[in-house]
């Protein structure tokens, strides 16, 4: 828990003929900055979801990070992990959870309080505890494979009839991904030489509109039949 006790706040002020104080707005973010720096100056273990990553081309990464209670965003601040501290916790974050930093994964962050007089309030990351996430993970998916089995939908897909040699293949998928060009590199690059003719239905898969993004592509595939 973080306590902020009251504290004064001293400017320099100007006054109007009513007897009102006049100060600028450059004088009172200096000394909220500064007020912030003198009572945040340890680092704090956070714990948040990456809501959107924000990766800049430069490295730099200036996540959105929230806090959410029954898919209802209850507290959010942005964040920021500068290149060098990325490159070193997203190799450390491959290595134990098997994955790269993505959004909608729930982070125990280790994180600086920072004021600007421009950019305003945020975090400053400095590292990222990855056997959390892992922790995380693994709680999500038991959870998910009990209400999968409570609902009498777990093994629902096994009972679809399956042929040997699928030759039509639909991807959900954003036409940019990783994992799509992984895929298709694996597809047509099998050893037996096997022709497989591909649709993409371009879906989003991560954050809060993954999910009815993906329902609606699904859809979509029924209503194509064999396309």
């Amino acid at each position: 828990m973080i306590y902020v006790p009251c504290s004064k706040i001293f400017l320099t002020s100007t006054f109007v003929s009513d007897n009102r104080q006049i100060f600028t707005l450059k004088q009172v973010v200096s000394s909220i900055r500064k007020t912030i720096e003198e009572r945040y100056q340890q680092a704090y273990w956070v714990k948040a979801e990456m809501h959107k990553l924000n990766l800049y081309p430069s490295g730099h990464a200036f996540p959105e990070l929230v806090q959410k209670e029954n898919d209802k965003i209850e507290a959010q601040i942005n964040g920021s992990i500068w290149n060098h501290n990325f490159q070193r916790i997203n190799k450390k974050f491959i290595e134990v959870v098997k994955e790269p930093l993505k959004e909608g994964t729930t982070l125990l962050l280790q994180v600086k309080v920072t004021f600007h007089e421009t950019f305003g309030l945020s975090l400053q990351i400095l590292d990222i505890d990855p056997n959390y996430s892992l922790g995380e993970l693994q709680r999500e998916r038991e959870e998910t494979l009990k209400r999968l089995q409570k609902e009498g939908i777990i093994n629902l897909n096994q009972r679809l009839d399956f042929p040997l040699l699928p030759q039509r293949v639909a991807i959900i998928s954003a036409d940019t991904s990783k994992g799509l060009s992984d895929f298709m590199k694996v597809l047509n690059g099998n050893s037996w030489n096997y022709t497989f003719f591909t649709m993409l239905f371009h879906g989003y898969l991560q954050g809060d509109v993954a999910v009815p993004s993906i329902i609606k592509q699904l859809s979509l595939i029924e209503s194509k039949g064999s396309f």
